[in-house]
C-alpha cells in the first residue's frame, strides 16, 4: 500500500474501516467462529493502535508548525487546548496499545476447536 497518500484520506479510511469492524463484530457468533478468528482480530486491533501515539505526536507537530508560520487564527487559545488534548490522547493511546498487546498475548494462549495452542 502506498504511503504517499493524503493523511486526511487515510484517517477517513481508518474511520470507515473501524465502522465496518463494529458492524462485522456485532454478532459475536458470526464474527468469531473459532479461536483463530479471535487471535486475528486481537492482533489486528493491536496493530491498529500500535502507531497511533506517534500519529498524535506528528499531528501536534503539524499544528505547532502552522501556528509558527502564522497560518492559524487563535482568538480563544484553541491551539494550546488542542495540544494539551493531543498529549493526553497520546498517553491514553500508549496505555491502550499496551493493553491490546496483553489481550493479543492472552488470546494467543487460548486453545480451541481445531486450533492448537
Amino acid at each position: 500500500m502506498p504511503i504517499d497518500r493524503d493523511p486526511a484520506v487515510i484517517a477517513y479510511q481508518l474511520a470507515d474501516e473501524t465502522r465496518a469492524l463494529v458492524a462485522a463484530t456485532a454478532k459475536p457468533d458470526d464474527a468469531y467462529p473459532d479461536v483463530a478468528a479471535l487471535r486475528a482480530v486481537a492482533e489486528g486491533l493491536h496493530l491498529t493502535v500500535h502507531q497511533l501515539p506517534e500519529v498524535t505526536e506528528q499531528f501536534s507537530a503539524g499544528l505547532r508548525a502552522l501556528e509558527e508560520r502564522g497560518a492559524l487564527k487563535d482568538p480563544a487559545d484553541e491551539v494550546s487546548g488542542a495540544l494539551r488534548a493531543l498529549l493526553d490522547a497520546g498517553r491514553y493511546l500508549v496505555l491502550a496499545r499496551q493493553e491490546l498487546r496483553a489481550v493479543e498475548a492472552a488470546v494467543a494462549g487460548l486453545e480451541g476447536e481445531g486450533v492448537p495452542a
